[in-house]
């Protein structure tokens, strides 16, 4: 985890990324944005912290 903590990609020529879940999870030493988000569908997050 170097610069966004977490990150999900897409790629749409390959198998789609779907239902994601992250529950009760920290994340530390995030260098920027803490979480990316850059494709994928039904992500969720319950009791996270970033």
């Amino acid at each position: 985890m170097g610069r966004d903590g977490p990150m999900i990609l897409e790629d749409r020529d390959k198998i789609p990324v779907r239902g994601i879940s992250f529950s009760n999870c920290t994340f530390n030493y995030n260098g920027r944005n803490g979480f990316s988000w850059c494709g994928g569908e039904e992500v969720r997050f319950y009791k996270c912290f970033f």
